[in-house]
């Protein structure tokens, strides 16, 4: 990995270098020659003629050329002072022409002339007020004009001619390798092992919009007596002054705890929009990086954005993944937890309850929070949300299939009181995904109607998992389906079983099991009685004993129910105080005679037990082969099914 790596960086570093040269020398070639002076600005221009004998006179200091299409644009730099002699035998009539072009243009200038007619010819003196440029256009010309002025004493300079193919050449490529490295180093950086780490480095806080929820406590449903709890907070942003009014404060922060799904970031989202405050939702796993110090600028500024947007509440869901009891404080991991667990309690310790600011946390493992977090003062309160009642998961139903009721889309077998008895130990999160279940079983089958099949269908997927085919051949089948009829008869036969229907009996292969009898706990959570305990182990014998009436061998298929009849018996014994041992709980740090106790006690639950199951299979065994051949014949069967066809067994066999 290290290798990988290092060889990463190499290719990055040479691609840069590359890039590097090619945007050096494409800035390069932009920068004018050192040795070319500087082209004077220029304003007047001068015709060509007038230019003539200017360079004749001697008059011209430096000429810049610039090269254009079909002529040449030329600088005309001028000497500050000039004296001129004129031949009078040789040179008299070349001068006086030179001479017959300047006069005028010479005044107009304002430079001073002084003539002096000599023996020797006419000397003239011009002196300009200051040095001056012109600019004039000629015509396109050859080395000859080059070596005209040079002839009279005139520094030519050729101007370069601007050109973007350097730019074309070197500095575009340079910039597009540069783009590259930096988008592949992004996606490495994104993209690989530390990709989380990095893209939160540093991260502010910001908000571009407001959040201001729309559910409301109406969309809370199954939760009355927790509403009527909440509806304090409610009060706290809307009537402020009520508490003010009797000396208190409001709650700085609150807990909401509970297994999960059972709508604790509904709850949170419905306070903020009874309240109509703004919402600011985030989970304690975004706050902890590996970098220490990142989670900690992250807590600042999520308080210092609310305290601006004041009044509002800040949600900390999963705060047991920020604030645990024992974060380790040896490596860099331990050290953010902890500085990130301390600034937290220092902004929940620096803002005043009156500012309009709420903290709601909330989390599925409260006992993991740290107690510096949960004292009072930080953490006011805890409401604890349990799994919704019978009442209650009434209600979540009918909120989530009110769509489906408005839209009569619901068949008339499909009773709502009796799909809430069924979801006993649902939370309101597993009903939802039960509801949108059944309307995709239905939808599959292109129906208009939801009907009951279709939840039931829903409910075994969701909680047996999807059906296979019927293992092995027919024989396998008949096998299978005898062990299956003797957990279905045991639980139809022994009264204290009657609480607990038959969801379904199957030979359908589910997950792992080739076949199974599901037993479903409807109505509320309530207490176990020892005849109910018994029934349950003499279930989980049913596929034993069947087998060893009907076949005379005993298979390994049982081991699952055995596993349950033990523990039954042992909790019975060990935690229930349901033995001959009397009213105890054993805890692991009795001695080992009592543990033995424990165990023969368990032995003898189990012995008598497997008793009972068999002679309740031997005396129905008739009905025992007729379950087993229309699970054979249906592969599944209901609990409604069940009860006719042993009621239809029974009669038959009177």
């Amino acid at each position: 990995m290290k290798f990988v790596k290092s060889k990463r960086l190499l290719i990055v570093a040479a691609l840069l270098l590359v890039a590097g040269i090619f945007f050096f020398f494409g800035i390069k070639s932009l920068i004018p020659k050192k040795d070319i002076p500087r082209k004077p600005e220029t304003n007047s221009a001068v015709f060509y003629d007038v230019f003539e004998a200017l360079v004749g006179y001697k008059l011209v200091a430096e000429v810049w050329i610039e090269t254009k299409e079909d002529y040449q644009k030329l600088t005309v730099m001028l000497r500050d002072q000039t004296s001129i002699d004129m031949d009078k035998e040789q040179q008299w009539d070349k001068e006086l022409l030179y001479w017959n072009k300047l006069p005028s243009w010479l005044k107009e200038q304002g430079a001073k002339q002084r003539m002096d007619l000599t023996d020797s010819g006419l000397s003239v003196e011009v002196t300009f007020p200051e040095s001056q440029a012109y600019f004039v256009y000629v015509p396109r010309t050859d080395m000859g004009f080059l070596g005209w002025l040079t002839a009279n004493k005139v520094t030519p300079h050729t101007v370069p001619k601007y050109d973007w193919r350097p730019i074309i050449i070197w500095v575009v490529p340079s910039l597009l390798l540069i783009a590259v490295i930096a988008g592949g180093t992004w996606w490495m950086v994104t993209r690989g092992p530390l990709g989380g780490a990095m893209r939160g480095f540093g991260k502010k806080e910001k908000r571009e919009g407001i959040e201001r929820p729309k559910e409301r406590f109406s969309d809370v449903a199954g939760m009355e007596e927790i509403i009527r709890e909440v509806n304090f907070i409610v009060k706290f942003f809307k009537k402020p002054y009520i508490l003010k009014r009797l000396g208190g404060k409001p709650k700085k922060g609150v807990l909401l705890s509970g297994p999960p799904g059972v709508g604790k970031t509904l709850l949170a989202r419905a306070i903020a929009g009874e309240a109509n405050v703004n919402f600011f939702p985030i989970t304690g796993s975004e706050f902890v990086e590996m970098f220490v110090g990142v989670g900690a600028s992250r807590i600042r500024d999520l308080f210092s954005t609310a305290k601006k947007f004041a009044p509002a509440i800040i949600f900390i869901d999963e705060v047991d993944s920020l604030g645990k009891r024992q974060a380790g404080l040896g490596d860099s991991a331990g050290q953010e937890y902890r500085q990130t667990l301390n600034q937290l309690l220092a902004e929940m310790d620096g803002f005043d309850s009156l500012s309009g600011i709420l903290v709601i946390f909330a989390s599925n493992f409260p006992e993991l929070i740290d107690p510096a977090l949960r004292r009072k003062g930080r953490i006011d309160s805890e409401i604890k949300i349990p799994l919704p009642s019978l009442a209650g998961r009434k209600a979540i139903l009918t909120v989530h299939l009110r769509n489906q009721t408005k839209g009569n889309v619901l068949d008339t077998d499909v009773d709502i009181d009796k799909l809430a008895n069924k979801t006993y130990n649902f939370s309101g999160a597993d009903i939802a995904n039960f509801a949108n279940e059944a309307v995709f079983v239905a939808a599959k089958k292109e129906k208009d109607k939801i009907s009951k099949v279709d939840f039931d269908e829903a409910f075994d997927i969701i909680v047996l998992g999807l059906a296979g085919k019927p293992v092995g051949d027919l024989e396998e089948r008949g096998k299978t389906a005898i062990a299956e009829a003797g957990h279905a008869l045991v639980a139809r036969l022994l009264p204290a079983l009657q609480k607990l229907p038959i969801q379904v009996a199957s030979i359908l292969r589910r997950a792992d099991s080739m076949g199974l009898v599901q037993l479903i706990q409807e109505g509320d959570m309530r207490s176990v009685t020892k005849e109910e305990l018994e029934a349950q182990i003499c279930f989980c014998f049913g596929h034993r004993v069947a087998e060893q009436i009907v076949y005379g061998v005993i298979s390994s298929g049982a081991s699952t129910d055995l596993g349950n009849a033990t523990r039954i018996a042992h909790d019975m014994v060990r935690k229930y105080g349901m033995s001959e041992l009397g009213p105890i709980v054993v805890s692991e740090e009795t001695s080992e005679t009592t543990r033995r106790d424990c165990d023969m006690a368990a032995m003898k639950i189990l012995a008598a037990c497997e008793k009972r199951t068999e002679d309740l299979l031997r005396a129905n065994e008739r009905i025992l082969r007729g379950l087993a051949d229309a699970l054979v014949l249906k592969e599944e069967l209901r609990v409604q099914e069940v009860d006719d066809l042993i009621r239809l067994l029974q009669s038959e066999a009177a």
